[in-house]
């Protein structure tokens, strides 16, 4: 039979399940499988179910390889589930707090999409130096709340803030070409417009 010891590390380990279960839809959302909300939370219910540890073939090589009662799987089965939806409550709870704070923005969001569609661009001409750039909120103390928030929901493996804190998958910036200026230009003048509403960002920009 499991001992406690045992337990605790299924359940450790079906809270990571959740971790990279919804990270895997996060980062392929237009997959048919999960391109929409209901069909990402089927795939949570399911997902304990269908575990390579808990199929038939899983169940098997638990038995042959380290010596596995049924008991001892159905225990490790209950212990992975339970920490997969401690995770999942947890983490329904801190999205609806966090995806709160940035609805507070989005008027002054949707303001800033509007000024970077009014820049004008036609001086520049495609081609070398090929890049882009992308704005991300700086570390003052004023914007604490919006930081920890882009922090709870970005996909981004880096601590670095230029990726950690990235504002473009929020703010819809146009795109005209593989030339960086373009980017470099309308980042400026967005940054420019967020900066008299209070919200200091940066422009990171490189070359491909």
């Amino acid at each position: 039979m499991l001992d406690n010891k045992k337990i605790l590390e299924w359940k450790k380990w079906g809270k990571e399940y959740y971790k990279s279960t919804t990270s895997l839809m996060k980062s392929n959302s237009h997959h048919p499988d999960y391109d929409t909300a209901e069909k990402r939370e089927t795939m949570l219910d399911n997902a304990v179910a269908k575990h390579h540890n808990f199929t038939e073939n899983g169940k098997t090589r638990l038995k042959e390889k380290w010596s596995y009662t049924n008991e001892d799987i159905q225990l490790a089965q209950k212990a992975l589930e339970d920490g997969f939806n401690t995770s999942r409550k947890w983490y329904k709870k801190a999205n609806a707090k966090y995806q709160a704070i940035i609805d507070k923005y989005l008027p002054i969001f949707k303001e800033a999409e509007a000024v970077a569609k009014a820049v004008d661009v036609s001086d520049i001409k495609d081609g070398f130096p090929c890049g882009s750039a992308h704005l991300y909120l700086d570390e003052y103390p004023e914007d604490e709340e919006l930081r920890r928030a882009l922090g709870h929901f970005t996909s981004s493996t880096s601590d670095s803030p230029q990726w950690k804190y990235q504002l473009d998958k929020i703010i819809k910036m146009p795109s005209y070409g593989q030339c960086v200026s373009f980017d470099e230009r309308i980042c400026e003048q967005v940054r420019t417009f967020l900066r008299t509403k209070g919200i200091f960002v940066n422009i990171h920009s490189y070359i491909d």
